[in-house]
C-alpha cells in the first residue's frame, strides 16, 4: 500500500476506520491524543460526526484493558503483526456494543465496513464473528477478578495509587475514568461577569455559578460556538486551575514570572486577576506550545505590554539577565499529568512508572533555577496536575528540607508540616486532580 506523506489516514473518510487510525496511532505508535484528535475531527464537517469521533475514541481508551481482555477471549487464535488495525477495529465495535446507543446491527455491520474501507478486507470475517459471538455469548456479563482490568489502568498506576492513597483510592480511580465537566473563567477584562452571565441565560445556555468569575457548563456544547468566544469573553479552564491566580495573590507593581506557562491559562489568569502588574512573563520551551499560547492571549485580548511570552527553559533560563527577578513565581512544574486522565485518557497508556523518576528529577532542577530568580520575600506557587505523592508532597518536602531560606505557606486546612501543600484529587469538587504548595522566600 502506498504511503501517504502526511500523518494522516490514507482512507476515505469514515468515523469507525478513523478511530481505529487514532488508536492505532496513540497505542502502538505512541503519538497523543493532543496530536492525533485534531486530525481526525478535521475530516468531518458535521458536528455530530465529529463528537462521534472523539466520544468513541475516548471511550476507548478508557477502558484498554477491558476491550483487550474481552477481544482475547472473543479471538480463536491471535492476529499478524498486519492486524493492528483490525484489532483497533474490535475495540471500536465493543465500544459500540457496550457503551454506545448504536443499534448492534449497525455497529456490526459498519465495523465490518470499516475495515474494508482501511485497507484490510481480509480481517472482515474475523470481526464479523467476534462481535456477534459477544452479542450471542453475552460476554459482558462475565465477572472480571482482574483489578487493573476492572479498573481501567495499567498495572503500575493502580499499584501506585494504592500505595499513595491507601484508603480513597477506589473512588479515586473511578473518578479518573469518568467524563469531566466544562468549567469557564469569565474574562473580566473584555466583560462585565453579570452581564455575561445573562447574555449565557438569554440564549438557553444552561450552567452553574461558581464564583463571581467562574462557571460550570451543565450541557453539552461546542465552546466555540458559546456567545462571546471569538472576543475573548472566557477561557476554558478546569476549576482546580483557576485556583491559580488567587493562590500567587499578585499585587500592584509586582513582576511576575509563569514557568512552563504555555497553553496560557494560568497566565491569563493572573492578569485578569491583576491587571496592574508591573509586569508578567510567560515562558514555555516549546516553540508550538508558545505559538499557541500567544493566539491565546490575542483571542483573550490581553495584548499589553506587561505581558510578555518567551521561549525558554526554565531548568536555564537562557534568556533571562543574571540579575533578574521576580516578586512571584508560578511554576506548573511538567508532571505525570495524572489527575487529568478524565480529560486526557490517553496518559494511562503513554505514562511509564520510569517517568516518574525522570519527572520529579527534573522538577527539583527546575526549582533550584526557580528559585534562585525569586526576590527575599517573594513567592513561588508548585503547582502540577498530578495526584502521586512523589511529585507533589515528597517533592514539597524535600525542598524545604533542603532550602533554609524557604518558608512553607498553608493555604488549605488539611495542610500540616509532614503534608504541606493541596491535594485535589479527581472528582473532589468535580474538578481534576491538582496539587498546590505556596512557599516564601524568608529574607537574610
Amino acid at each position: 500500500m502506498k504511503r501517504h506523506p502526511r500523518n494522516v489516514p490514507e482512507h476515505k473518510p469514515h468515523l469507525r476506520a478513523d478511530v481505529a487510525w487514532a488508536l492505532h496511532q496513540i497505542l502502538d505508535v505512541g503519538k497523543s491524543t493532543n496530536e492525533i484528535l485534531p486530525i481526525g475531527i478535521a475530516r468531518y464537517q458535521k458536528a455530530e460526526d465529529k463528537a462521534w469521533f472523539q466520544e468513541c475514541l475516548y471511550g476507548c481508551l478508557r477502558d484498554v484493558p477491558l476491550f483487550q481482555h474481552w477481544t482475547n477471549l472473543l479471538l480463536t487464535k491471535s492476529l499478524d503483526n498486519k492486524g493492528k488495525i483490525a484489532e483497533k477495529l474490535i475495540m471500536v465495535g465493543l465500544f459500540q456494543l457496550h457503551a454506545m446507543r448504536t443499534p448492534d446491527h449497525a455497529a456490526i455491520s459498519e465495523t465490518v465496513n470499516a475495515v474494508k474501507i482501511a485497507g484490510y478486507p481480509r480481517y472482515s470475517g474475523v470481526i464479523n464473528a467476534v462481535l456477534r459471538r459477544f452479542l450471542r455469548d453475552k460476554i459482558a456479563q462475565i465477572p472480571i477478578d482482574v483489578p487493573h482490568i476492572r479498573y481501567g489502568m495499567p498495572k503500575w498506576l493502580l499499584k501506585q495509587i494504592r500505595i499513595d492513597y491507601p484508603d480513597t483510592w477506589e473512588p479515586v480511580v473511578k473518578k479518573s475514568n469518568e467524563k469531566p465537566p466544562i468549567f469557564l473563567r469569565i474574562n473580566r477584562l473584555a466583560v462585565e461577569p453579570e452581564g455575561y452571565i445573562e447574555t449565557l441565560k438569554s440564549n438557553g445556555i444552561s450552567f452553574e455559578k461558581l464564583s463571581e468569575f467562574s462557571i460550570k457548563l451543565k450541557q453539552n456544547i461546542n465552546v466555540t460556538e458559546l456567545p462571546g468566544y471569538a472576543d475573548g469573553a472566557f477561557s476554558v479552564q478546569d476549576y482546580a486551575a483557576q485556583h491559580s491566580a488567587r493562590l500567587l495573590d499578585p499585587k500592584e507593581n509586582e513582576s511576575i514570572l509563569d514557568c512552563c506557562a504555555a497553553p496560557g491559562g494560568k497566565a491569563s489568569g493572573i492578569y485578569e486577576y491583576c491587571p496592574n502588574i508591573s509586569n508578567l512573563l510567560a515562558i514555555d520551551s516549546d516553540q508550538l506550545r508558545v505559538n499557541r499560547m500567544i493566539d491565546n492571549f490575542k483571542r483573550l485580548t490581553h495584548t499589553a505590554d506587561k505581558l510578555q511570552v518567551r521561549l525558554d527553559d526554565a531548568s536555564t533560563f537562557s534568556t533571562l539577565d543574571d540579575q533578574q527577578k521576580f516578586d512571584r513565581i508560578l511554576l506548573d512544574a511538567p508532571c505525570s499529568a495524572t489527575g487529568i486522565i478524565r480529560r486526557h485518557p490517553d496518559i494511562k497508556w503513554l505514562r511509564k512508572r520510569a517517568d516518574i523518576d525522570a519527572l520529579v528529577a527534573i522538577q527539583k532542577k527546575i526549582l533550584e533555577q526557580a528559585w534562585q530568580r525569586l526576590k527575599e520575600g517573594g513567592t513561588l506557587l508548585y503547582a502540577t496536575c498530578s495526584i502521586l505523592k512523589a511529585e507533589n508532597v515528597e517533592q514539597i518536602c524535600w525542598f524545604l528540607s533542603t532550602h533554609s531560606d524557604a518558608e512553607w505557606i498553608k493555604i488549605h486546612p488539611d495542610e500540616s508540616v509532614n503534608q504541606p501543600g493541596w491535594q485535589i484529587l479527581p472528582g473532589e469538587k468535580e474538578m481534576d486532580g491538582f496539587y498546590y504548595a505556596k512557599l516564601r522566600k524568608r529574607q537574610t
